[in-house]
């Protein structure tokens, strides 16, 4: 039972912004029902992965908080284009048709970077996500852990779970973004819209995915 306003805080403590520089997009998010809407107090919603999930794709993704909704936008609906990954060593066949992970291997085929993201953080919540990159048959794994990247102008997203173990290396990945095709086009709205080509390119890592994973499921 976690309220939007412990969401926030945690989120503030995490990437070292000031309170309201988080409840700010939070409240826009919320306004355009981006996120859980609910009652105050006692009444107050209680937030989801999904919530958190696209709180943090705001955050990632706006280069001014004013921008925040408008990032959402951009970012949240973009479609899966490819997934890879590979085992260099051992000998595992490479397979990465879908993640290693529940929750992620169970999103269609044309799922968003924010239905995956909101997997992700829900492997982190049920453990899933720790027993493939923390710990296995008894064994602290070194090395294993989670980037989740986002760049611009050209709103792109990847996911990527690792592990770089002596005994187990092995990385998947998922890259989100529109048709290559759409390139010239999304070009000119950019343009129209004021956006600059200044390049931007921000990431998270597994310390935030299973914070805020803590939060949610405690």
């Amino acid at each position: 039972m976690v309220s939007s306003g412990q969401l926030v805080d945690e989120v503030a403590r995490l990437i070292a912004y000031p309170r309201n520089a988080v409840l700010y997009p939070y409240r826009v998010l919320r306004e355009n029902g981006a996120v859980t809407k609910g009652g105050r107090g006692r009444s107050a919603a209680n937030v989801t992965p999904r919530d958190a999930a696209s709180l943090l794709i705001a955050l990632a993704g706006a280069s001014q908080i004013k921008d925040t909704f408008a990032a959402w936008q951009d970012y949240s609906g973009l479609c899966v284009q490819k997934a890879q990954g590979g085992f260099p060593k051992g000998d595992r066949k490479p397979e990465w048709t879908a993640p290693a992970l529940p929750h992620l291997a169970a999103l269609p085929a044309g799922h968003s970077f924010l239905d995956a993201l909101t997997a992700l953080i829900e492997s982190a919540a049920d453990g899933s996500l720790a027993a493939l990159v923390g710990a296995r048959d008894g064994r602290e794994i070194l090395g294993g852990g989670v980037s989740v990247d986002v760049h611009g102008p050209w709103p792109q997203a990847h996911i990527r779970v690792f592990c770089s173990d002596p005994q187990d290396s092995w990385a998947e990945a998922l890259s989100y973004h529109e048709p290559i095709e759409d390139l010239t086009e999304w070009s000119k709205d950019m343009q129209s819209r004021g956006y600059g080509r200044l390049h931007e390119h921000r990431y998270f890592n597994e310390d935030i995915v299973f914070a805020i994973a803590d939060l949610i499921s405690s």
